[in-house]
């Protein structure tokens, strides 16, 4: 092993450097609460089934209404001996064992024993988030997070806890909230206890030293420069910056440099620090004696990292009492809590953050082109609220996509992209609930209409009776049931930092239940929340790039007769700027005439639409499980059992059980012809009622040019969209669907409930038929024609969103675009986005009308179905007998014989289909070249790419020096950073010596060394990555990605870049063997999360 790492060493010599100055980071801190966010794919289940029999079973769901509780009556509080040694309500089919305890420091915890686990992991959140940060110090919690990672007094040495997590498969991370910090991390079994001792050094005795601080301060800056061109980062302080200033919601969370670094006295504060505040606050920020960075950070760990403040959450394949005395000796030395009860602050300012700062809209201008409109209803949360679910029940209301939906009339005028509703904030004194969409060039022009569908939309939710919001949420307790009941096991650090975060809010007895079902419906919730969603109550944000360009459209409008008024307060409306981000924005009341407006139900349109959802159709009543029902192999199984058996007992000497067997097992072929070929892979280790079919028209034809590719991305974006209103209720039942197109052709897939997959798939291919047809029949210039069929408004539609994509990727962060740059340069037949913008910018002969349009689209996805050349190959999955999966292949080839009758009749015709007893079917895999799979182009030695491009008089050249380098400059005027992106390639794909495996821990090892060396020593940036790929069958390579404020040029990064390389081979040359034993022990064997 030692010797094939030295030899990969030697391939370092190849090398690609791409180097980008300007661009975004990534992020650390979350700018959104754990328990909400705004958008739809949070949103909970919305059309549930409709309610027929009280005495109706669908499995072991009963239909019920909950009761309705007053949510006014204290709950009493959770004390040491209730919590200690509660029960846990699990699913009935959940192995894992739950202890809660309290250790005698007062921390509480709770234990997770999961046998079918490798990996152990833990999680401990501690209950204060950027809102308890000192006026005068904003950032400190965040910062406070970063330096515990910088040394214990158990373990002084910097990254001595990273690497040792990286020699045992693990890997550790923490995020900042507002009101609260959660830390995590994994590693394998056998390195539990080491592990486990080293993450509670963070919270018993961290060094917090002098000379980490001044390093980690820069880093947090650097963590905020790349944050600053993100419009969803600048977005959330907006919200923040609307807040009454002296409350925490309007604290800048994650801190730079300036607010982090010690002040002198007597020194006047800096008006990009304090603009943010107001006379209340600014005589206490900045004390006139200065700041000491670590003793604001001592004294913050002292009044919050303390064992009532925290809750741990630890999961192991060991058992309870073992788990458990780990637990006591680790962390039993953590800091007990303050005697005094008040020193456990809330971060309940004690007043509104929003008391008189509604009925506002505020236009905030972008950094890429986007076009959004967001409406805030920011009220005090109604008691219970997290267990009665009252505005998840709302935002399932709302938010839905199915017919008669605001989603749905939206979509179908061509003004919003999508349309969601849910947690805008989630805090402790205040929730906002919000509702969003992202709207079309065309939903531009109809701006103030698609205000008033908003506004009217939500007030027609507020005019639901109770008897109407009751049925509603019984309805969907059933689809909450249904999840907890199926909730399939997450990954063990996932399940850690939920439970510990989960632990804050919900007694250790509910806390798995109570985030999934709802206690009681609540009446007077309900009303409450009803109450507050008024345009009175509301903040209205209108997002848009071309905001302080004048806004031509809007101009248009207001300068109607009847807008004269308004037009007049818009004209007088002041630009501000929001000091943390630098975003520009005005704010402006609303008017009488408009509150009055959006009070009605008068908006053309809103008449047909329907709060109430009705019947879901795509429920399932069969929860049987394929593997449990028929635990023997079938005979196609018998070979492939037999061969993963040798193959376990070579690599774990006596550890080839049935159990371990079966979970290494491949998939077995069960049809295959020269065009086609089925796989299926029954499972025999989850044991859940869900499964996935996979299938992949093969043929080179979609990615022949910029233009067929995008006419296959045209067909598929299109057909997602009209799958999106008819499937909506099946995607709330559990059940998925997804249609792309790649360079090898056309992929569908279904995953959920095995009872409904085929009849998803079905609807699926039916809908694809149908587009096909409508496209072929369109008349020529239909989608230019000025009364537009709803197709080619949808294709005009999908046209200036792909457009608009291109002209936002230039301001892509700089390791993005090194990165786009890297796969330009090394993968062979690969389009460029400039190629894809301008095919779509391209016009006819005529000069009259795009080149691509609605025919020529047609045209090309109809060449792919009909060619010759066209093969299928499929993988079923998960719970899935062979009869259910034979079932799943006919339907799929019964879909496609109504465009692609060729294929499916040669299959129908010539495929075998395996039986009991045949000899197990034997066809070749099709080749990469067949599949049109990426292929890597191979870099040239130095001196070859001196002689191909010449020799740069401004660089040096040593023997680990990249081969090949570009430079560009960020189009994005506003970037404050550089990257540096180094490819080396390691190997070719088909050299045996050089694995997977050997290449994984190879990077394992390199990421390592560079982020200790790069990121943690040399400050460098808090984006630092080395991460492994495989070009399809082709090339082994090695990714090093950098992106950093920190130096003056992205050349100064690539010297910084190269002497680690030079370190990292001393580092390697110095390894003995049992280190590099540790990296090939630790890496996980076995699955750590769903199938």
């Amino acid at each position: 092993m030692a010797a094939t790492l030295a030899r990969a060493l030697r391939w370092l010599l190849l090398g690609l450097l791409i180097m980008w100055t300007g661009g975004s980071r990534l992020r650390l801190l979350r700018p959104a609460l754990r328990w909400g966010s705004p958008s739809s794919s949070w949103s909970p289940m919305r059309k549930t089934w409709a309610l027929r029999e009280a005495s109706m079973r669908l499995g072991s769901l009963q239909a019920f209404m909950t009761t309705n509780v007053n949510s006014s009556v204290v709950v009493p509080e959770l004390t040491d001996a209730t919590f200690q040694g509660a029960k846990v309500v699990k699913p009935a089919r959940d192995k894992r064992q739950y202890e809660a305890l309290v250790l005698e420091n007062g921390l509480r915890v709770i234990l997770v024993s999961d046998p079918d686990t490798d990996m152990a992991a833990a999680s401990m959140n501690v209950h204060v988030g950027h809102f308890g940060d000192p006026w005068h110090m904003p950032g400190l919690a965040h910062f406070h997070e970063h330096m515990l990672f910088l040394g214990t007094e158990d373990f002084p040495e910097e990254g001595t806890y990273e690497k040792f997590l990286a020699e045992n498969g693990g890997s550790s991370n923490a995020w900042t909230g507002m009101e609260d910090t959660n830390f995590y991390f994994h590693a394998s079994e056998s390195a539990f206890p080491g592990a486990l001792q080293r993450f509670s050094a963070f919270f018993r005795n961290p060094l917090l030293s002098e000379d980490a601080t001044e390093r980690e301060m820069k880093a947090v800056d650097s963590e905020h420069k790349n944050n600053v061109p993100s419009d969803s980062w600048r977005h959330f302080q907006m919200i923040k910056n609307l807040a009454d200033p002296a409350h925490q919601l309007h604290k800048f969370g994650t801190g730079n440099y300036e607010t982090l670094c010690s002040r002198g006295p007597g020194e006047a504060p800096s008006s990009e620090a304090e603009g943010g505040l107001d006379a209340r606050v600014v005589g206490s920020c900045f004390p006139e004696d200065g700041r000491d960075p670590v003793a604001d950070l001592k004294a913050f760990n002292k009044r919050y990292y303390h064992a009532r403040n925290m809750k741990l959450a630890v999961v192991s394949s060991r058992p309870i009492d073992e788990m458990r005395d780990h637990v006591e000796k680790s962390f039993g030395g953590v800091p007990r809590s303050p005697d005094k009860p008040d020193e456990l602050l809330s971060t309940d300012s004690g007043f509104f953050p929003f008391s008189n700062r509604t009925g506002v809209a505020v236009d905030v201008v972008s950094v890429r082109e986007v076009y959004r409109v967001d409406i805030l209803y920011p009220a005090p949360p109604v008691p219970r609220w997290r267990e009665s679910h009252a505005y998840r029940l709302f935002s399932h209301l709302l938010g839905h996509e199915g017919p008669h939906s605001l989603h749905s009339l939206l979509r179908r005028r061509g003004w919003a992209r999508s349309f969601s509703a849910g947690f805008g904030l989630n805090l402790e004194d205040c929730i906002a609930f919000k509702v969003s969409a992202d709207l079309t060039e065309e939903g531009q022009r109809h701006i103030d209409e698609v205000v008033a569908l908003m506004f009217q939309w939500v007030g027609a939710a507020t005019k639901l009776d109770a008897e109407v919001l009751a049925r509603i949420h019984a309805e969907e307790q059933i689809l909450n049931q249904m999840s907890f009941d199926w909730a399939e096991r997450g990954a063990p650090e996932d399940v850690a930092s939920s439970l510990s975060n989960a632990l804050e809010y919900y007694a250790p007895d509910e806390v798995l239940l109570r985030p999934r079902i709802a206690a009681f419906f609540d009446d007077s919730g309900c009303k409450a929340i009803q109450a507050s969603l008024t345009p009175d109550n509301a903040i209205l944000l209108v997002t848009r790039k071309d905001h302080e360009d004048g806004i031509a459209e809007e101009a248009e409008a207001e300068a109607e007769a009847e807008a004269e008024a308004e037009a007049e307060k818009v004209k007088k409306a002041s630009w501000d700027t929001e000091p943390w981000y630098g975003t520009k924005y005005r704010r402006r009341p609303f008017s009488e005439e408009q509150k009055r407006l959006w009070k009605g139900d008068t908006e053309p349109g809103l008449q047909t639409l329907r709060v109430d959802p009705g019947p879901n159709n795509f429920l399932v009543d069969d929860f049987s499980v394929a593997g449990e029902e028929k635990p023997e192999l079938r005979p196609t199984e018998e070979k492939a059992f037999e061969e993963s058996r040798a193959i376990v007992e070579r690599a774990v000497p006596g550890g080839a059980s049935r159990e371990t067997v079966l979970r290494a097992m491949a998939p077995t072929v069960i049809q295959a012809s020269e065009r086609h070929k089925i796989w299926l892979k029954t499972d025999r280790d989850f044991l859940v009622p869900r499964g996935v079919c996979t299938f992949h028209l093969l043929d080179p034809s979609f990615y022949l040019s910029p233009r067929t590719f995008l006419s296959a991305r045209f067909f598929t974006r299109i057909l997602l969209d009209q799958l999106t209103e008819d499937l909506y209720d099946a995607r709330l039942a559990g059940l998925g669907y997804s249609v792309s197109a790649t360079r090898s052709g056309l992929h569908f897939r279904v995953s959920g409930y095995s009872q409904r997959l085929t009849d998803i798939l079905e609807h699926v291919l039916d809908r694809a038929h149908k587009l096909l047809e409508e496209m072929a029949n369109a008349p020529a210039g239909a989608d230019g024609a000025a009364e537009q069929s709803d197709l080619a408004r949808k294709f005009n539609e999908e046209r200036e969103s792909m457009l608009k994509d291109y002209r936002n990727f230039g301001k892509s962060s700089p390791s993005g675009l090194a990165g786009y740059w890297i796969t330009q340069l090394t993968m062979d037949r690969v389009f460029a986005a400039n190629e894809y913008n301008d095919t779509l910018l391209s016009m006819d002969a005529s000069g009259a009308r795009p080149e691509l349009d609605l025919a020529a689209v047609a045209e090309d996805v109809q060449a792919f179905f009909g060619s010759d050349g066209l093969k299928l190959e499929g993988l079923i999955a998960g719970s899935v007998d062979e009869a259910r999966a034979q079932q799943a292949v006919e339907s799929f080839l019964s879909g496609i014989s109504k465009f692609s009758p060729a294929l499916s009749s040669y299959v129908r015709e010539h495929g075998a289909v395996q039986e009991p007893g045949d000899k197990v079917l034997e066809v070749e895999r099709l080749p990469p070249i067949e599949k049109n799979n990426a292929l890597s182009l191979e870099l040239p030695l130095p001196e070859d790419a001196m002689e191909m491009v010449g020799a740069s008089p401004k660089r040096s050249y040593s023997a680990l020096a990249p081969s090949l380098v570009l430079e560009s400059v960020s189009k994005n005027p506003k970037e404050q950073n550089s990257a540096v992106q180094v490819l080396w390639q390691l190997a070719d794909g088909d050299e045996e010596h050089f694995s997977d495996a050997v290449g994984s821990i190879f990077c394992s090892l390199a990421h390592t060394s560079a982020f200790q060396e790069l990121r943690t020593k040399q400050q460098l940036g808090y984006a630092v990555s080395v991460r492994y790929g495989r070009v399809g069958a082709s090339s082994l390579r090695m990714v090093l990605s950098l992106q950093s404020s920190a130096l003056p040029d992205p050349q100064s990064l690539e010297e910084r870049v190269q002497k680690w390389t030079e370190l990292f081979r001393q580092e390697l040359e110095e390894m003995d063997e049992e280190s590099i034993q540790n990296y090939i022990e630790g890496t996980p064997t076995g699955p750590r999360g769903h199938p």
